[in-house]
């Protein structure tokens, strides 16, 4: 979990985040654990907590993993650096200013403008090194982990409750938390540092490694040789040995700490997962992986659909963002409330689709919401999308008619039918009615009339139907209730010896 600078890979580098409490990981119990993944070529990578983010080789950014609060979902544009915490990712801009998303309850998510070399989030505070070498901390600072000292420094490592960082003269600063002395970094210059939530090691000018806090696990207790890079994870480390393999130590209950064979320019050590780039550019992540944050997913967009649809066919039109692999299929569902009632369970419309479009064929009355999956080549499935959800109309001819109004029928109309009336007072009625939003389809015109729209003896809305043109099935909102309300829905004309025209009403469930 360090920050990637392009210019000095594996020689300065700086920590990101583990913004969680004290104490040793949880046992093993998921059959997703001690997993692995490789996938094509990447930039940079910065193992978080219980997520991921990577640079890509044209320099976009993808993330993956947890992503309750928006960690895993970076902004559009290109990058330098990224740095991937515990609920919060923050990255450096091409132009140098910098980017962070997810929790943002603090001002974590907003960082100072300006333009910066590199950035270290925990999730829950951030430090970043100024263009002139200062340093800026924003966030939580309970522990005066946010409270930087003065001076010019060339890297930063920042963790849930303490950093550290490398001043120019190349001595370490450490600031924030102690409990188990992270924070209390030995004399000596150093050329890289890493901070976890309650250990720090750093690559001294020779290339040797030193640790210093907890040692539970082993994981501040580091292996002789020499070393270009290296980064402290929650309760394991993992460097780079200048002849570029891999060594892991520490806490392994998830195997984070077996590290793969081969040749590496960089490594990212997280929650209980690391990952890292060999020297071919190729990215692999191995360890925990029961919030998905070992394999990149594709990202799946589903168009929004409007608030009502006068129409029993609905247009949809979905794509997806890959994230190293291509696109390889999607997954469509749906699920629908009646206006009498609740929704039902999610129905599979397409399964292993290639299409990006489709009609689906509503019934009229119902909500519908639907969402899309996305797969890739490699089998990996993306998060499904956000629902987007359109109510179709119940017909007038579903609604219950006292004296004064007519039935007719026409191709310009909903359902080919209408019903209409010139007698004030006359009203429509649907009881059982089950809505948090209601609109009206009606005809508007020059000579159209007023129409009242009640829910029980409650007054919701008057609407005029007057128009300088006439325009059939128009869509009229009505009421948004705060939660869904079961009641009595009444349309009742409050004009007299005008036309009032009414093709259907639309209710939807959410």
């Amino acid at each position: 979990m360090r920050v990637w600078m392009p210019w000095a890979v594996g020689l300065v580098l700086a920590g990101s985040a583990l913004a969680q409490p004290s104490g040793p990981p949880a046992p093993a119990s998921s059959p997703a654990l001690a997993a692995s993944y490789e996938s094509p070529v990447a930039l940079a990578v910065d193992a978080g907590y219980l997520h991921t983010c990577a640079i890509r080789m044209d320099r976009t950014l993808v993330c993956w993993g947890e992503h309750d609060v928006g960690q895993a979902t970076p902004p559009a544009g290109t990058y330098v650096a990224v740095s991937a915490g515990a609920a919060l990712s923050c990255a450096i801009r091409s132009n140098g200013t910098l980017a962070c998303w997810g929790y943002n309850e603090q001002g974590e998510a907003t960082p100072p403008p300006g333009t910066f070399t590199a950035v270290s989030t925990s999730g829950g505070h951030s430090c970043a090194i100024r263009s002139d070498g200062t340093l800026a901390c924003w966030g939580e600072n309970y522990a005066g982990q946010a409270s930087p000292p003065a001076g010019m420094f060339t890297a930063v490592s920042a963790r849930s409750d303490h950093t550290c960082a490398i001043r120019v003269d190349g001595t370490v600063a450490c600031w924030g938390y102690n409990e188990f002395g992270q924070a209390n970094p030995p004399a000596g210059t150093f050329i890289a540092v890493s901070a976890s939530g309650d250990h720090t090691c750093a690559i001294e000018t020779d290339g040797t490694l030193a640790c210093w806090g907890d040692d539970e696990y082993g994981q501040a207790t580091p292996p002789a040789g020499t070393f270009t890079s290296v980064s402290a994870g929650f309760a394991h480390t993992c460097a780079v040995r200048t002849d570029g393999t891999l060594a892991c130590w520490g806490n392994d209950f998830g195997g984070q700490s077996t590290a793969p064979a081969g040749t590496f320019a960089e490594v990212s050590a997280g929650g209980n997962h690391t990952c890292a780039i060999r020297t071919d550019n190729a990215l692999l992540c191995w360890g925990d992986n029961e919030f998905g944050q070992l394999t990149p997913r594709p990202t799946a967009v589903l168009k929004t659909l409007p608030t009502f649809l006068a129409t029993s066919a609905v247009p949809l039109s979905w794509s997806a963002e890959p994230a190293f692999d291509p696109v390889a299929s999607y997954e469509v569902r749906y699920r629908r409330a009646a206006w009498n009632g609740g929704f039902g369970p999610f129905v599979t419309w397409k399964a292993d689709t290639t299409a990006t479009s489709g009609t689906l064929t509503a019934w009229a009355g119902y909500t519908y919401c639907v969402s899309v999956h996305a797969r890739d080549t490699a089998g990996v499935r993306s998060f499904s999308t956000p629902e987007t959800c359109t109510a179709v109309p119940l017909d007038d001819r579903s609604l219950s008619r006292s004296s004064g109004w007519s039935a007719g029928t026409g191709d310009a109309y909903y359902r080919s039918t209408y019903v209409r009336s010139s007698t004030y007072g006359a009203k429509l009625t649907r009881t059982g009615v089950v809505a948090k939003r209601i609109a009206l389809l009606a005809t508007t015109c020059p000579t159209c009339g007023t129409v009242k729209v009640y829910w029980g003896s409650t007054l919701l809305k008057t609407i005029s139907l007057h128009s300088d043109a006439t325009v059939t099935g128009k869509l009229i909102s009505v009421a948004s209730f705060s939660g869904a309300r079961t009641g009595t829905l009444a349309i009742k004309v409050s004009s007299s010896g005008k036309k009032v025209i009414i093709d259907g009403v639309a209710i939807r469930r959410n």
